[in-house]
């Protein structure tokens, strides 16, 4: 995997793994198919039944939009100079943060533990390693406290 590099603002953003959007994306793939192959034997007249394509064409669609929805909205982690966001959910303050704890086992994850309680952040929503993003924020820390002492 790729280490990730700091945008021009000093900022790291960390979007989703590959393990979870290529499912996202085959699932949307198939759809797309299903949807495309239904409406070509509906054209040729070749339906055996004309409700259970309509029906098909609907969930295949439905299915199409929540996998793009999934997509579009997946976890954002962003590590700035004095802070760290899951873009719109959360958002810890260096200064707030008590202890890190890196869980490296089967499916791995960062424990924040803060003043207002414990957030998590697992390795399914990074794209890149666990042992990375900790070392990267562990620096900015590091960093910050330098600084602010």
């Amino acid at each position: 995997m790729i280490t990730p590099k700091p945008d021009k603002n000093g900022n790291f953003v960390f979007g989703s793994s590959l393990l979870k959007m290529v499912p996202l994306w085959t699932l949307a793939l198939f759809s797309v198919l299903i949807i495309v192959l239904t409406i070509v034997s509906l054209a040729s007249g070749k339906y055996i039944n004309l409700s259970s394509s309509i029906i098909r064409i609907i969930s295949c669609a439905a299915i199409f939009g929540v996998s793009v929805f999934m997509t579009v909205k997946r976890p954002k982690y962003v590590i700035t100079k004095e802070k760290i966001l899951l873009y719109g959910k959360w958002e810890i303050f260096f200064s707030d943060i008590e202890q890190v704890l890196v869980h490296d086992n089967l499916l791995g994850m960062i424990e924040l533990i803060t003043k207002n309680g414990t957030f998590t952040v697992t390795a399914f929503d990074l794209s890149c390693p666990l042992k990375v993003f900790a070392e990267i924020l562990t620096e900015r820390i590091s960093v910050y406290e330098q600084h602010s002492s």
